[in-house]
């Protein structure tokens, strides 16, 4: 592991490693899915014995070395996520998860009706959320802080809030045009 620490969250007693520091956690915040993206969101509080912390969703796998990647991409940087592979707008973002039944549709659109109240832009950027690469300082926090704000009130689908919330924030952000994963329902498993 080479002074990394891999640290697994999870509601199960069950899931046992010898490779990953496993966390139960049986706190549930209205859901699984919301409890999820709370540990995911808030990572200054869930690891704040940590200066970076690097969230990889379980549906991916990394193929680079953590050690250069934070080295590389959070060189003068708060953030690092990549952009959107497929779009770069969060209203489309919104109907489209509204179209394959992602979340309520209600709660979605009026999160999309308050953006637009708001005078948020069409085409401003979207990003994947699956990877982020963080720093644990002040500005991250707080950007944490609004973020988690936006998924409690609205959807759970936390790739519609971002672009939204790093508007907001003074957190200095690394558009990474390219993935630092594998996606395992496009790449196989090493």
């Amino acid at each position: 592991k080479d002074g990394i620490d891999y640290i697994a969250f999870t509601n199960s007693d069950k899931i046992k490693s010898d490779f990953w520091d496993v966390r139960v956690n049986k706190e549930l915040h209205r859901n699984g899915r919301r409890t999820a993206r709370k540990h995911k969101i808030l990572c200054h509080s869930y690891l704040n014995e940590y200066d970076v912390s690097i969230w990889i969703d379980n549906q991916y796998f990394h193929t680079y070395d953590v050690r250069s990647i934070v080295d590389c991409y959070l060189d003068g940087y708060d953030i690092a996520i990549h952009t959107h592979g497929d779009r770069d707008c969060l209203y489309d973002e919104g109907h489209i998860n509204i179209r394959f039944g992602n979340d309520n549709p209600k709660i979605i659109n009026s999160q999309l009706e308050d953006y637009s109240r708001l005078a948020f832009p069409r085409n401003a950027g979207l990003y994947e959320s699956g990877v982020l690469i963080r720093r644990h300082n002040k500005k991250v926090s707080e950007f944490n802080e609004l973020w988690w704000e936006q998924v409690d009130k609205y959807s759970v689908r936390d790739q519609i809030s971002l672009p939204y919330v790093l508007s907001e924030s003074d957190v200095e952000l690394n558009k990474l045009p390219f993935t630092l994963s594998g996606h395992i329902t496009q790449l196989p498993i090493p």
